[in-house]
């Protein structure tokens, strides 16, 4: 026990052993041993979460030779957390609404058969009809824009050259018939 006013000892650091000449000090050899532990997670209901089971496989490191030291490698436990596959609803949704209706109804039908496979936690399959709700979505996208831009060159052919052309032959064709009577 100490007492008011007293410090504790100074810190001596251990003296190193001194290398005698004519010694050559061996080479320490690692020695591996693995363990696992088998020790199961609680779930908690319906987060989405999926648990791996046990402790990941540690190495237990032990070094011989010279002076004999041992380290130990604390086990960690590791929760992989997948996260809630994407559906694409609103994607589907806005591409049925203003693309091309047929294949965004499929896109749609997909996007809620995988947020129904994600809340019952089946989420394999919950990516997978997300997947091809977002190329059924991709595809009406594309069809919805080949169809505004075959309108637009329509739009402009037909007013710009069909138009025109058939003023021009109504004004011919009148001033025909003016000349001849």
């Amino acid at each position: 026990m100490e007492t008011k006013g007293q410090l504790p000892p100074e810190y001596i650091p251990p003296q190193q052993p001194q290398q005698q000449p004519g010694f050559t000090p061996q080479q320490p050899q690692v020695i591996t041993q693995q363990y696992v532990v088998n020790q199961p997670y609680p779930t908690y209901g319906n987060q989405g979460y999926v648990v791996q089971q046990g402790y990941p496989v540690q190495n237990q490191i032990m070094y011989t030779g010279g002076q004999p030291n041992v380290v130990v490698t604390q086990p960690t436990s590791t929760v992989v957390v997948n996260q809630r596959p994407s559906d694409y609803l609103a994607c589907s949704l806005l591409t049925c609404l203003f693309c091309f209706f047929p294949t965004g109804i499929v896109a749609l039908v997909f996007s809620c058969n995988s947020k129904q496979a994600s809340d019952r936690n089946d989420f394999i399959k919950g990516r997978s009809d997300g997947n091809i709700a977002k190329i059924f979505s991709i595809i009406s996208l594309c069809i919805g824009l080949l169809g505004v831009i075959a309108l637009v060159i329509f739009l402009i052919v037909y007013f710009v050259v069909i138009l025109p052309s058939l003023n021009s032959y109504n004004n011919n064709y009148d001033n025909y018939n003016y000349n001849n009577y």
